[in-house]
């Protein structure tokens, strides 16, 4: 009896030594190698959020892209320039409208700058506030290099809002004092 006694506790001695050995097993080499895989698996799912963002966004990229890229074959034009009759300064907003309206673009304000008009002067300073899109926007600035009359645009003020960007431009025009 006292063998079977003895050999009970053996068999438990052995039990718990494997126990500990078993725990130790698992705690030196397969929870880190857990824990391991389960960071991979979160790389692994931002990965995928990120391919799936491209995805998505890929087509917009390309459009945009093709949109800025193919309307790079306008140059800006070459034009001889001459003044606009002093007389004719009434139909001044009115071409800026005209070209606004080719370009897509909401007109909000054009208004000849009267202070610059001083006696002997062969400048006017135009202000122009405009509503749209900037690619529409870019169209507009080379038309207005096709006026033969413009001298330079003296700036450029953007503001995004919520529907459209809105534009304000200061431009200078040559005048003939004729």
């Amino acid at each position: 009896m006292e063998k079977i006694s003895k050999l009970k506790k053996n068999s438990i001695v052995y039990l718990i030594i494997y126990l500990f050995v078993l725990t130790a097993v698992f705690l030196i080499w397969i929870y880190p190698n857990q824990k391991k895989i389960s960071e991979l698996n979160e790389d692994i799912i931002s990965e995928s959020n990120k391919i799936e963002e491209q995805r998505m966004f890929g087509p917009l990229f390309k459009k945009l892209l093709l949109k800025t890229q193919g309307k790079n074959d306008k140059q800006f034009p070459v034009v001889k320039s001459e003044k606009f009759p002093k007389g004719n300064i009434f139909k001044i907003p009115l071409i800026f409208t005209e070209i606004a309206k080719v370009n897509k673009l909401i007109i909000i304000k054009s208004e000849p700058d009267v202070n610059t008009l001083k006696e002997g002067s062969n400048s006017l300073r135009v202000k122009l506030a405009l509503k749209g899109d900037f690619f529409n926007f870019r169209e507009f600035l080379i038309e207005l290099y096709k006026i033969p009359y413009m001298i330079k645009i003296e700036s450029i003020q953007i503001d995004a809002g919520r529907d459209m960007k809105e534009f304000r431009i200061k431009i200078w025009l040559a005048l003939d004092n004729k």
